[in-house]
């Protein structure tokens, strides 16, 4: 097997991983990368058509990019909702699954949050967040769920980053979370969050 093999490997490889993203930025961008590698095999092995057909999704991949990059920027809003409301039961059952491969100690029956949250994207619901103070100005994060569709760290950049005076409001100056999934970990320490004995923290930061 010779390198120009490997390359057309490579970019199969891609195109199938861009299938699989949840992520339409994602997936475009995967995919990009596969017709480009894609178009260079093609024109490598002299096989002119494969080139010139990749080439011109390379196009299609760039100008629909460019397209979502360009239009009008997300609507984030955070909608305040009792905990024990149906349509949050309704919510959390539907999404149970999902739920419990992020947050696994999360129990609905046994959740004593006080305060719940509906996370809205251009006024879709697009997430929940549920917890419950600890103490004067400690919040302590029971659930903190995304939509599949919506994971790409803007609802979180949102909330956590660009919205800190929304907490400030309620008296809170430090998020408290506990640990789950290394995916949902992960998200917690791309969002600011410190692991410390035991738990992961956040200051919340007036200045922001």
């Amino acid at each position: 097997m010779n390198w120009m093999e490997w390359i057309g490997y490579a970019a199969s490889a891609l195109i199938l991983i861009s299938m699989l993203m949840t992520s339409i930025i994602r997936l475009r961008l995967i995919n990009l990368m596969g017709s480009l590698l894609f178009t260079a095999y093609g024109l490598l092995i002299e096989a002119y058509p494969v080139a010139l057909m990749n080439f011109c999704i390379v196009i299609v991949n760039m100008y629909y990019l460019f397209k979502i990059n360009s239009a009008k920027k997300d609507y984030f809003s955070i909608l305040e909702t009792k905990p024990n409301s149906e349509y949050v039961k309704e919510f959390l059952r539907y999404y149970s699954d999902d739920i419990k491969s992020f947050n696994p100690q999360f129990n609905i029956e046994q959740t004593r949050a006080g305060e719940c949250w509906l996370l809205l994207r251009k006024m879709t619901v697009a997430g929940i967040f549920m917890g419950y103070k600890t103490d004067a100005d400690t919040f302590c994060i029971e659930l903190d769920y995304i939509l599949k569709q919506y994971r790409d760290f803007q609802i979180g950049t949102f909330l956590y980053k660009k919205n800190q005076q929304f907490f400030i409001r309620k008296g809170i100056h430090k998020l408290k979370a506990i640990p789950a999934s290394q995916q949902h970990n992960e998200y917690l320490k791309s969002m600011g969050f410190r692991y410390e004995n035991g738990y992961f923290y956040r200051l919340i930061d007036n200045s922001e």
